[in-house]
């Protein structure tokens, strides 16, 4: 028989080891993918680790949407002042590229303040549509003028009484200020020259540079995704282990079997469950309770038994 007080220790240990409220650290979880994710965020590698850091991830997404916003405002500006400022016709174009920059650049931001992947998900989508379409447009726009302006003048609607465009030689103040230009659509010479001095190469490197400057935050903010939704996976993976772990215990409790797990691990069990399935941690507490109640009650019949005992061991004998 064991002695008294070395049960009595064990089970005000098991019964003192349930106020413990730091992480788990029950041997089983381990073997368990979000418990080798966990040691795999604790190991000592750096460089590993960096891969998997959100924080330094949402950074990057940030400082490339700041970035993104700042390269299309100055790009539009710069346009604005070079070329589209000298025809009404071309002026939406820089108001467009400037506040489709700042309310993608607003949205980046908000997203990973949020950190909501419908919201992520969604400035992804929409950064990579933007530097492929915005780049595209601007090519496109580039020729279109070029080719546009090789017509003549008098071949445009509404210019066939403007005198200056049966000469091919309109600029913008003669549409102004001439009469019968006043309906010419035709585009002017300051304009058309614009478009025909700059070179087309240049043009399409600087497309492609203003397509990798707008489509640098979607790739940093799909990666962002990819690896917050696999974290978002490993929580609920281990929130979902956790639950059942609760519940096996609970039915062994129920049925009067000692728990498998130190009172330490499954404490932590529980307060892991409280704040998601409060009425399992509930029953939980209520059935352990119970359970360190009946156990101590046990002892102490088992105590008192085993002091009679000693006592009439130890009491002398009658003589015959």
């Amino acid at each position: 028989m064991r002695p008294a007080n070395l049960e009595l220790r064990e089970i005000r240990s098991r019964r003192d080891e349930g106020s413990g409220t730091n992480g788990l650290e029950a041997s089983s979880f381990r073997d368990t993918d979000a418990g080798r994710f966990n040691s795999f965020q604790e190991s000592s590698q750096p460089l590993l680790k960096q891969k998997w850091d959100i924080e330094t991830q949402i950074t990057k997404v940030r400082i490339a949407a700041i970035v993104q916003a700042v390269f299309n405002i100055t790009f539009a500006v710069a346009a604005y002042f070079d070329v589209l400022s000298k025809d009404s016709r071309l002026k939406p174009m820089s108001w467009i590229l400037g506040s489709t920059a700042v309310i993608l650049a607003g949205l980046g931001l908000a997203a990973t303040s949020n950190r909501r992947s419908p919201l992520l998900a969604s400035y992804v989508v929409l950064s990579l549509l933007f530097g492929v379409v915005l780049s595209l447009v601007g090519v496109v726009l580039h020729f279109t003028m070029k080719t546009s302006c090789y017509q003549l003048q008098s071949a445009f609607r509404g210019c066939n009484r403007c005198p200056c465009a049966i000469q091919d030689s309109c600029s913008r103040s003669d549409l102004q200020s001439l009469a019968g230009c006043e309906r010419c659509r035709a585009w002017p010479t300051d304009v058309c020259s614009a478009f025909q001095d700059s070179d087309s190469a240049l043009v399409l490197g600087l497309s492609l540079v203003h397509m990798l400057v707008c489509v640098t935050p979607g790739i940093a903010g799909l990666l962002l995704l990819v690896r917050k939704e696999y974290l978002d996976g490993s929580a609920h993976s281990r929130l979902m282990w956790t639950q059942a772990q609760v519940r096996d215990q609970c039915a062994l409790l129920a049925k009067g079997v000692p728990p498998t797990l130190e009172g330490s691990a499954f404490k932590r069990l529980v307060s892991a469950c409280s704040w998601h399935f409060p009425n399992l941690a509930q029953r939980a507490q209520r059935l352990y309770s119970e359970y360190l109640r009946d156990l101590e009650a046990e002892y102490k019949r088992n105590l008192k038994d085993t002091q009679v005992e000693e006592f009439s061991a130890g009491a002398p004998q009658p003589d015959p």
